[in-house]
């Protein structure tokens, strides 16, 4: 029985790694680097969590995870040296002073797109008159799962809630014009000097859905309850 439970259990984290390996790659084929490197990174950090949470299996879920990502970084190895050539060579980085620019930070006058997208009207209907562009400074979810993000963060004591609400903060300082924002451009840090933190919203949004989910599933509990 102990044999055939370990084996279930290797035969579920082989699942789990090429799930990994195959959602990393994924991203980084889509062919947004940016993108790929902003929710990777939250990823791992939502793993780190995870594997922070465990009692006694700490060191085999290290195992596995690093596995996963040397396997990633494999695969995806050929889109890598490009990739730095393409980052060396960009205007961008030649550019240097391009985070001076109005929108290359979330605005904070947009902050009123998470609750109504057209705010600032819409380019479609010709009527748009916010700060350039329209597609990167929306950050809105919907009403309702918003309302479920708020009432997720009402119950304190729940560390994935902490959680996601930790992960959304950063990438709201890092993406509005705060100082801590501005650091890595004023001391031209390589390729983070590069990086447009309105994509940020990426990340930003992605937290408030998981704080929705969150916030939804504990309100059909207290329903049920």
């Amino acid at each position: 029985i102990d044999k055939l439970i370990e084996a279930q259990k290797f035969r579920k984290s082989i699942t789990w790694l090429i799930v990994l390996v195959f959602g990393f790659s994924m991203q980084v084929f889509a062919g947004h680097m940016q993108i790929a490197l902003y929710l990777i990174g939250a990823a791992l950090a939502y793993a780190g969590y995870r594997i922070w949470q465990l009692q006694g299996r700490r060191g085999k879920t290290i195992v596995w995870m690093l596995l996963g990502t040397a396997a990633f970084i494999l695969v995806t190895s050929i889109q890598w040296l490009p990739m730095m050539k393409l980052v060396i060579e960009s205007g961008r980085i030649a550019e240097g002073e391009g985070w001076l620019r109005e929108g290359w930070f979330i605005p904070w006058q947009h902050l009123a797109q998470f609750l109504a997208p057209d705010f600032f009207g819409n380019p479609t209907t010709l009527n748009y008159w916010g700060v350039w562009n329209y597609g990167e400074l929306v950050g809105y979810i919907g009403v309702v799962p918003l309302l479920f993000a708020l009432f997720a963060l009402l119950k304190r004591n729940s560390k994935d809630s902490i959680f996601w609400a930790g992960v959304g903060i950063v990438a709201l300082l890092f993406a509005l014009p705060t100082p801590l924002a501005k650091l890595p451009y004023q001391m031209r840090l390589a390729v983070l000097s590069s990086l447009q933190p309105t994509r940020l919203m990426v990340v930003l949004d992605f937290s408030l859905v998981m704080l929705a989910a969150i916030g939804f599933d504990r309100w059909l509990r207290k329903k049920e309850g």
